[in-house]
């Protein structure tokens, strides 16, 4: 008895740890979380707060500032945006929006940059964690394996909602934070 019961405990333990290291945006028992198209579309711009990477090759290296406003109505699944970063850049980008193996919810955005320093360039980004109205997560494979950006509406643009930084920080780590909307970005 004391046996079978020492061996369900390590197999339960394995399953545990088996399942914890699938991503939590890679779980498509999830996706009602993590719905890119239930925001789109969006008629005021969203504004990135705050990602745990330094550097961001596409959107301006360590730039702050940065604004995303959809410029193009959803047809089908694609859209138009522009980025503006560090008060005087901006890209245009066309996003797609996608579901990943399994996910019956769009949980990933295809950008391909138009203008700007990716031009002709595209990434995948996994929505990790979707709130229309406080938040987005962003997981951004291509600045790293556990790289992420937290993104609010205008109206939450003061704030960043304190459910949406837990989150963040269990899914992304909370050693690092780069804040990237201060006093210094004017619009």
């Amino acid at each position: 008895m004391c046996t079978m019961s020492i061996g369900f405990v390590f197999g339960f333990a394995f399953l545990a740890a088996i399942a914890t290291a699938v991503p939590l945006e890679r779980r498509p028992e999830l996706g009602q979380f993590q719905d890119e198209s239930k925001c789109f579309p969006y008629e005021k711009p969203w504004f990135a707060m705050l990602r745990n990477f330094e550097n961001d090759p596409y959107v301006g290296g360590t730039a702050k500032c940065i604004r995303v406003t959809q410029t193009a109505p959803l047809q089908g699944h694609v859209t138009e945006n522009v980025v503006e970063f560090g008060h005087t850049h901006r890209a245009r980008n066309r996003l797609t929006l996608t579901n990943t193996e399994g996910y019956q919810h769009k949980n990933a955005l295809n950008v391909t940059f138009l203008e700007g320093p990716g031009k002709g360039s595209t990434i995948q980004l996994f929505n990790a964690y979707s709130d229309c109205d406080k938040c987005k997560i962003y997981r951004n494979p291509y600045a790293g394996e556990n790289a992420c950006t937290l993104f609010v509406p205008e109206s939450q643009k003061n704030q960043i909602d304190p459910s949406c930084l837990f989150i963040f920080n269990l899914l992304c780590g909370g050693d690092k934070h780069y804040l990237l909307l201060d006093d210094s970005c004017t619009f």
